[in-house]
């Protein structure tokens, strides 16, 4: 008995390799805010009227009329089980730190699968026959 593999059984590695891509463009551009936030400790405050840029001073006054900041550390005070400010500090760094590293990793080892599922889909699989006999071949010919 001859088998053959199917012929669409890699078709859907091109929609995947596509779909990562996508996905990671988009973890992309993301990320380089986050990374930026995070290395800087602060955000980047910009406000517009009418197309016109504010003056920064006007953004700070506004910012400090509100009783936020642009400070990192302010803005996530994150939670802990330290009782110690200090603890909680870290714990908060910490998180900030793994959040802004993950992604970067995961960007590594998703490039080089999509890098492999396109190669695999673009190599495409030819049906492949084996001619190693089958136990009902074996039955049949031992009868």
């Amino acid at each position: 008995m001859t088998q053959f593999r199917p012929e669409r059984a890699t078709g859907s590695l091109k929609i995947q390799a596509w779909l990562l891509s996508f996905f990671s463009l988009w973890l992309f551009a993301t990320q380089i805010p986050y990374t930026v936030f995070v290395a800087n400790h602060r955000a980047k405050i910009d406000a517009f009227l009418g197309g016109v840029q504010l003056p920064a001073s006007t953004v700070q006054a506004a910012i400090a009329a509100a009783g936020e900041t642009d400070k990192y550390s302010k803005l996530h005070s994150g939670t802990s089980w330290c009782a110690s400010s200090l603890g909680t500090e870290i714990l908060t760094f910490l998180q900030a730190v793994l959040l802004a590293i993950f992604p970067w990793i995961t960007l590594l080892f998703t490039g080089i699968l999509i890098f492999i599922l396109f190669a695999a889909a673009r190599k495409g699989v030819q049906p492949e026959t084996t001619s190693e006999p089958t136990r009902i071949d074996n039955e049949k010919a031992g009868s």
